[in-house]
């Protein structure tokens, strides 16, 4: 029998051998050094994975595989971030409660998982809805709460340093009360949200993109709400620092970079005529004599003072002249007022306009008639040498950095000794700026961490004692998406029993709940209510890696053993392998980093940082059908009639076109369809080889065939102990060894197995045991079924192939070939091998792939040829 018609039964006797002998169980062993593999944690708010999905978890389980056989200690796991809005939705739209069809997802996903054959420690897993795994969420919470951030030492410390400090200074309990309150990580604060009306609750900054919900793509409004925040812009600094110490997707950083925006300039005040004054940061404080208006937003917080006319519906506007007039800092005179659309509304929300050093403001200055003062010279070479005269400069002085690189200014100073002037005469401090707010932590919905905080009848908050976690969240069926008025609705609010509570204050900041009076041993009895918002979706997926290392823990998140072994990295960051897709730069992984960086400083984790190694997968395109309203139509209900497409359902025309393989497209194709024609392993290569898994690619059933073809080569293979290597053999199979333990350090899968392909298809059908049992254990890494029935068959040494060690090249091998192969890949993906002289330069390769590129009418942008290795192979990068 082919591998082809008996692959079921060589998975389901591999799959028994795994679950009885429990060999993917991570524990704490010392004499290993560990290594933590883990995926992004998957939403169950649909009703399961498609392929698209398996990409990035195939790829974690090959490098496991690896790492194992080469002696790691692994720690790979999955659970499941099922609370938030978007298991919340997925419910309401199938009319069932979130705990009934959460759990029912998570189900689903954990038998589709399985039939991955993913070596996945089963032990470890969890749910951020079950409460023992909640409790330490909002254990996390409290410290948080408890923590401020010491601006002498840049770092988070318990806010009992803070009062202890205060009382030294003597200040009275009141006065300690109102100053740690606004001290806080986390705070209560009456601030401008975006709310979504659709989904009914707040959004965070960066849940809204161009003004419509992340999730969904619906309309965002700002308005005015008591929310729970954190003060995440006080670590803006390390959250910048850090990322050069760790080995992340450079795009990923920049993101990072670029949503934080810090900068370090000057905060400079100017007083106004009608008493108030309007605060400008400048990073161009040399600029300040140039300064000839002023100008703010319109949603300026203290617009009221400065405008009382009705202001512009949009975006983009004239400038307004405001009554106001602003005192010249330095100069005995006045400058007008504007109101202007190009003044962002974050930050100060107000700009001192320099037109002479400024396109933004020349521009302004133009339309508005207003002055334009130079104090900054220009570099006289550089204008006369790109032909652009000092009247050009100032019309558009950014375009000409020249001016910069003098360093004078036209009063004769150096910049620097300008700033130095108005720091020292003017009283002007230096500052930071960044485009980061605080981070809005509370949600207007139910399926969410309920907070561990009570509030007095003057709604004050205390936190709870830490006795008294996990504060379960309460049942209801009364949840609601859409806002029907501007009154903002909280499920949690109707949850009358479990809302209104008594309590007594243990001190000045914390409370105990009490059921029965007599509870209260003498103390003084408040009433009070539980906080009814709930947390964001972000809250349990931002401390999940922690809890695999430690999940059966009952004392602790995470425990002194596990926090010393699997937390300690020789790097900066716990987490060896972190994969996921690049959508949440800015929202999973920064949130993460803000609490593993407090948590760090609080003394309770050993490393600075969550992920050392940050990869993000490309994704798997696939075709879609559309009708011509736009709505996708299944997949399965699409039939094809010559060139045309039409629904099987209503016999509508349909449009093809390709997209992300998932919902949004109606094309996911689900794994368990894919194992049931070509088998597990088939899947898993046919994953891997479509192209490099950082870049998008197209789904192509063509490919997997190839794949099944490879399996029954391998399971066709026979040995003999009788037969001798070759020198020849050796040679290249110490070759293919090094490239494919290179290209899977390097997660470069498709290179991998085509390496494995060319090798295989070099052998004979028999070939020396000692070979065979080497490349067993190889494929095992990609297709562990089938390796795993060969090993029992032919090899049996250990329980399970996945106890053996990965081979070793041969020794002393006395052959050097003539010819090697040339593999020849465009953008990625393997097109061609072709022989070539052992001897060849890089620079000779480099004429051949171009002589190649002409031959098959390639019309390419470059050739990137690595250094040379045992083989040569070059990229074709294809213009676009």
């Amino acid at each position: 029998m082919s591998y082809n018609e008996n692959f079921k039964k060589i998975e389901t006797i591999s799959k028994k051998l795994w679950d009885k002998l429990d060999v993917y169980s991570a524990k704490i062993d010392k004499k290993k050094e560990k290594m933590v593999v883990l995926d992004f944690f998957p939403y169950p708010s649909g009703v399961g994975l498609h392929v698209g999905h398996t990409l990035g978890y195939i790829a974690t389980d090959i490098f496991s595989r690896f790492y194992r056989l080469k002696g790691k200690n692994v720690l790979h796991a999955m659970g499941y971030d099922a609370f938030g809005l978007p298991a919340e939705q997925f419910a309401i739209e199938n009319k069932q409660h979130p705990s009934i069809i959460t759990y029912k997802n998570i189900d689903n996903i954990k038998a589709q998982l399985k039939t991955l054959g993913l070596s996945l420690d089963e032990n470890r897993t969890f749910n951020t809805t079950d409460a023992d795994y909640y409790k330490w969420t909002q254990y996390i919470f409290l410290k948080l709460y408890n923590s401020y951030f010491d601006e002498n030492l840049n770092q988070v410390k318990p806010i009992q340093n803070l009062i202890e400090k205060l009382k030294r200074q003597g200040k009275n309990e009141d006065e300690i009360y109102e100053l740690i309150k606004d001290s806080r990580l986390a705070y209560l604060d009456e601030v401008e949200v975006n709310w979504c009306p659709k989904l009914g609750t707040v959004l965070s900054n960066e849940e809204v993109i161009g003004g419509l919900s992340e999730r969904g793509s619906h309309p965002v409004i700002k308005k005015p709400l008591k929310q729970w925040m954190f003060r995440i812009t006080k670590l803006a600094e390390r959250l910048v620092e850090n990322l050069d110490e760790l080995d992340w997707p450079v795009s990923v950083k920049e993101m990072q970079k670029n949503w934080i925006s810090l900068s370090y300039g000057h905060e400079v005040t100017f007083e106004c005529s009608n008493g108030k004054t309007i605060k400008a940061y400048t990073t161009r404080l040399d600029t300040l004599g140039g300064v000839t208006y002023c100008a703010i937003s319109k949603k300026h917080p203290d617009i009221k003072y400065f405008y009382d006319g009705k202001l512009p519906e949009g975006d983009e506007f004239p400038g307004i002249l405001t009554n106001i007039l602003v005192k010249h800092p330095i100069k005995n005179e006045t400058i007008p007022l504007y109101i202007a659309d190009y003044v962002l509304s974050y930050g100060t929300s107000a700009v001192m306009g320099v037109p002479a050093h400024d396109e933004r403001d020349i521009n302004f200055a133009q339309e508005n008639n207003l002055k334009i003062i130079a104090v900054v010279q220009p570099n006289d070479q550089y204008l006369s040498k790109n032909n652009i005269n000092y009247i050009q400069y100032l019309k558009n002085p950014n375009q000409y950095p020249a001016f910069c690189e003098k360093n004078k200014m036209i009063n004769g100073n150096t910049t620097e000794e300008e700033i130095n002037f108005l720091e020292t005469n003017m009283f002007i401090k230096k500052n930071k700026y960044m485009k980061l707010r605080d981070w809005v932590f509370s949600r207007q919905r139910y399926w969410g961490e309920p907070f561990p905080i009570v509030l007095d009848e003057a709604g004050n908050p205390y936190a709870i004692d830490e006795s008294q976690l996990p504060v379960e969240l309460p049942y209801t069926d009364k949840i609601k998406t859409e806002s029907e008025s501007d009154e903002v609705f909280k499920p949690l609010d109707d949850c009358k029993e479990w809302k209104n509570i008594k309590f007594i204050k243990l001190d000045n900041y914390t409370a105990k709940i009490i059921k029965e009076d007599a509870e209260a041993n003498g103390s003084k009895i408040h009433k009070g209510t539980r906080e009814t918002n709930t947390m964001p979706n972000w809250a349990g997926s931002c401390w999940y890696y922690l809890r695999y290392m430690d999940n059966k823990n009952k004392d602790a998140f995470i425990g002194e053993d596990a926090k010393n072994y699997w937390e300690t990295p020789k790097k900066i960051g716990s987490v060896d392998l972190y994969l996921g897709g690049a959508e949440h730069a800015v929202l999973h992984l920064l949130y993460a980093r803000f609490w593993h960086i407090c948590l760090h400083d609080l003394g309770i984790l050993n490393s600075k940082e969550p992920f050392q190694r940050l990869f993000n997968q490309g994704m798997i395109l696939g075709p879609a059908y559309s009708n011509e309203n736009g709505t996708y139509f299944s997949y399965n209900d699409v039939k094809k009639i010559g060139n045309e497409y039409f629904s099987k359902s209503t016999e509508e025309k349909l449009t093809e076109t390709i997209g992300k393989i998932g919902k949004r497209y109606k094309n996911g194709v689900t794994p368990e369809e894919i194992c049931n024609q070509y088998s597990i392993d088939g899947l898993r290569l046919f994953m891997m080889y479509l192209g490099p898994l950082d870049q998008s690619k197209p789904w192509d059933y063509s490919a997997i065939k190839g794949m099944v073809r490879l399996l029954d080569k391998v399971y066709a293979l026979k040995f003999d102990n009788k037969i001798k290597d070759t020198e020849k053999t050796k040679y290249d199979f110490n070759n293919t060894l090094n490239k494919i333990e290179e290209d899977i350090i390097n997660l470069r899968f498709n290179t991998a197995i085509s390496a494995y392909i060319i090798f295989i298809n070099s052998l004979n059908d028999v070939i020396s045991a000692n070979l065979y049992k080497k490349i067993i254990i190889i494929i095992s890494a990609f297709a562990p079924h089938l390796a795993e029935f060969l090993y029992q068959q032919n090899i049996k040494e250990k329980p399970s192939i996945i106890l053996e060690n990965w081979p070793k090249s041969f020794e002393k091998v006395n052959y050097t070939a003539e010819k090697i192969n040339l593999v020849l890949s465009l953008n990625g993906k393997k097109i061609d091998v072709i022989e070539v002289l052992n001897s060849v330069s890089k620079e000779n390769i480099n004429l051949l792939v171009e002589q190649y590129c002409k031959e098959h009418k390639i019309n390419f942008q470059k050739i990137v040829i690595p250094d040379k290795r045992n083989f040569w192979c070059a990229n074709i990068v294809k213009k676009v």
